[in-house]
């Protein structure tokens, strides 16, 4: 998410790091990962997600293929 520019850099440069993150909101954005199933809430200025042990790198593909698709 850092890398795709998805995180303030505040939060980006933090030595540790939580498994929730909120990353800038867009309709568009929002709506793309209700209709692929990912469960996210509109907090603030973003959109909150958060990952858990049981997510796998297959997981993390699919959650960044999907933002990048609605840009």
């Amino acid at each position: 998410l850092a890398e795709a520019g998805m995180l303030d850099t505040a939060v980006a440069s933090r030595k540790h790091h939580s498994t929730i993150v909120n990353i800038p909101f867009s309709e568009a954005r929002f709506h793309a990962l209700l209709e692929d199933d990912f469960v996210c809430s509109r907090r603030g200025g973003g959109i909150r997600l958060s990952f858990h042990i049981y997510n796998t790198a297959d997981d993390l593909e699919r959650l960044m293929d999907c933002l990048k698709k609605a840009g």
